[in-house]
């Protein structure tokens, strides 16, 4: 199966059900410390109650963008960015999926992970730091809080930055 960007997790997770549990621990780790959205306890049980919801398939990604402006209250400086929910979703998702895929590639055995093109490369980050390229599993996963609150991301992971549609996947043998 050729996955290439966020919009093929649920693919791939269908493919590779292993991946699953490794996915879902990740999620029941995350605090969401660093996401302004998601700074209250009550915030942060509705958003992971979406995403697990969405990586079992229970509901769409449009589903999950719905669900989560009703059920987060939107931070004030969240109101005048167009489409939050979307670009929250997909970011954490993307962080959430990175870890946990991670996990489970290296308990195969897998060392090194491999960042596909997708077909909306509009960033000059991500075409100049990790498009089209291969990485070590560990180091993508230990850079995954690195970049935040920097102006031009420099560190390799994904997601490069918040909105990013870059995924890691197995490389193809």
């Amino acid at each position: 199966m050729k996955a290439n960007s966020i919009f093929d997790i649920p693919n791939i997770i269908a493919s590779e059900k292993d991946a699953l549990p490794f996915i879902e621990k990740r999620l029941e780790e995350e605090a969401f410390e660093q996401v302004k959205a998601l700074r209250l306890p009550e915030a942060q049980k509705n958003f992971n109650e979406i995403l697990h919801s969405l990586y079992t398939s229970s509901i769409t990604f449009e589903q999950a963008c719905h669900r989560t402006e009703q059920e987060i209250v939107t931070p004030p400086d969240y109101r005048k960015i167009r489409r939050w929910s979307e670009r929250l979703v997909r970011t954490e998702m993307s962080k959430i999926f990175t870890l946990g895929y991670g996990d489970y590639l290296l308990s195969i055995g897998e060392k090194e992970c491999f960042i596909p093109h997708t077909k909306c490369d509009e960033s000059e980050e991500c075409l100049r730091v990790i498009a089209g390229r291969r990485f070590s599993i560990e180091l993508i996963q230990a850079n995954i809080y690195k970049n935040y609150g920097l102006r031009t991301p420099i560190h390799p992971t994904v997601p490069l930055h918040a909105n990013c549609r870059h995924i890691i996947t197995k490389i193809e043998s």
